[in-house]
């Protein structure tokens, strides 16, 4: 499904619908806001509700979720190569 299909599905979901997803996504993020799930669906239900003001705060935060885990991803990548260049004496990331 292509995001301009997604968007159209998203439009066509009932208000009612849309307001019962929205308050399982908030209850979702309050319960793991670390994660950028909840932000995510947040995201997409708030123009359905023609919220602009939650779907451009929810994109913050998976901004900000998605960046921490891109940091804390690329330090697991430097530890591991360093551990593995210290077990095999041989840089992974250039087989040196």
């Amino acid at each position: 499904m292509s995001c301009a299909e997604r968007q159209d599905a998203n439009a066509k979901v009932p208000l009612k619908s849309a307001t019962a997803v929205l308050v399982a996504h908030e209850r979702a993020a309050r319960l793991a806001p670390q994660h950028p799930a909840p932000w995510f669906g947040i995201y997409m239900v708030a123009p359905v509700r023609k919220d602009t003001r939650a779907a451009d705060a929810a994109l913050a935060e998976i901004r900000r979720r998605s960046d921490a885990t891109s940091a804390a991803r690329s330090n697991l990548d430097t530890a591991a190569a360093n551990g593995e260049r210290a077990r095999t004496g041989v840089d992974p990331t250039t087989g040196a």
